[in-house]
């Protein structure tokens, strides 16, 4: 006989929560439209982009600093450029939710490897996926 697993978090669900999204080029509005159908409320920040153009394709634009305090799920999918690079710190992670998940789809240098460890350590934010790092390996 097996024993029962506990959970030491609960399971949310994903209906109605916000997920932001930093630049909302092609690959931002697929996953846009693929959780929009999840009843999930897509906002994105791009700042090479009018408010037209980000609501005409499902999302609400938002303000960089609306983007960190009010998404559930914050997904980076900005290109890497000298205004990037270490665009998310510590003062940026501080400003999450503590529930707030952190998806880095973009450039590891976006981010900045020592505050997230310490975000995640510290329970600034709850959790965090990285397609890249900063520093390789990881």
């Amino acid at each position: 006989m097996g024993t029962a697993l506990s959970m030491s978090r609960p399971i949310h669900r994903m209906r109605g929560a916000t997920l932001g999204l930093l630049s909302f080029g092609a690959i931002a509005r697929n996953v846009a439209a693929r959780m929009a159908s999840f009843g999930v409320r897509v906002t994105a920040h791009d700042p090479f982009l009018d408010a037209d153009e980000i609501r005409a394709a499902g999302a609400a634009p938002v303000s960089f600093d609306e983007l960190l305090e009010r998404s559930d799920y914050l997904v980076i999918q900005a290109p890497l450029t000298q205004g990037t690079h270490g665009l998310f710190g510590e003062r940026e992670l501080r400003r999450m939710k503590p529930t707030a998940i952190l998806v880095n789809t973009a450039r590891g240098p976006i981010l900045d490897d020592g505050a997230l460890y310490r975000a995640l350590a510290e329970g600034w934010i709850a959790g965090a996926g990285l397609d890249d790092t900063a520093e390789e390996p990881a």
